[in-house]
């Protein structure tokens, strides 16, 4: 519960949104490789996960924006089909961008950026810039989570699985560039002509 600042700074009080978007950045920072064990062992770090998931249902974008962008920040892997559904259900393109950074941000296999990659796909109305942002994320998430060369290897496999034509070959590429995944300049080299019209 709320209460008077004390010797170490105001208490927290979990039952307010405001606080608990602040607690989620704080945790982030402070401890950002440890979050995800933590949130599994802490009951109360739980609940401040179940409280930002109520506060992701409220009626107004802002609130919903602002509660999985707290979630995200906290980056626990566990949530990732937790993002990819909300974002399926969620019409608000400003929202659904949010819930795509957040899952972004906890991509951890192949499965994963498969997954992400369509969800994003059958968005044509996100910018190119957001769909190479989400990326960026998403394969720098894999390199600190994977072995270097298993996380080239997806992310190269990704690359390969899109059409010529595909929205998100472009931002693919330029994601990769961006990550220094340096392993993958042969495959640059065979679709350069792609590259030629980013």
């Amino acid at each position: 519960q709320a209460g008077r600042p004390g010797r170490n700074g105001p208490k927290i009080d979990a039952t307010h949104a405001s606080h608990r978007r602040a607690l989620s950045r704080a945790l982030a920072r402070l401890n950002k490789r440890g979050i995800a064990q933590q949130v599994e062992a802490n009951t109360n770090l739980r609940d401040l996960v179940e409280r930002l998931q109520s506060d992701a249902r409220h009626p107004h974008w802002g609130r919903r924006t602002a509660a999985i962008e707290a979630l995200g920040r906290l980056e626990v892997h566990r949530l990732f089909p937790y993002y990819l559904e909300y974002a399926s259900g969620e019409d608000d393109s400003r929202v659904f961008g949010a819930a795509l950074t957040s899952a972004a941000r906890v991509c951890a296999s192949a499965d994963d950026l498969r997954e992400l990659g369509v969800l994003m796909a059958g968005k044509p109305a996100l910018s190119r810039g957001f769909n190479e942002s989400v990326l960026h994320l998403s394969f720098e998430s894999l390199a600190a989570r994977c072995q270097r060369e298993q996380a080239t290897q997806i992310v190269m496999d990704f690359i390969r699985g899109l059409l010529p034509a595909h929205a998100l070959l472009g931002d693919a590429m330029v994601a990769a560039a961006r990550a220094d995944f340096r392993l993958l300049l042969p495959l640059f080299e065979r679709v350069g002509e792609v590259i030629k019209v980013l």
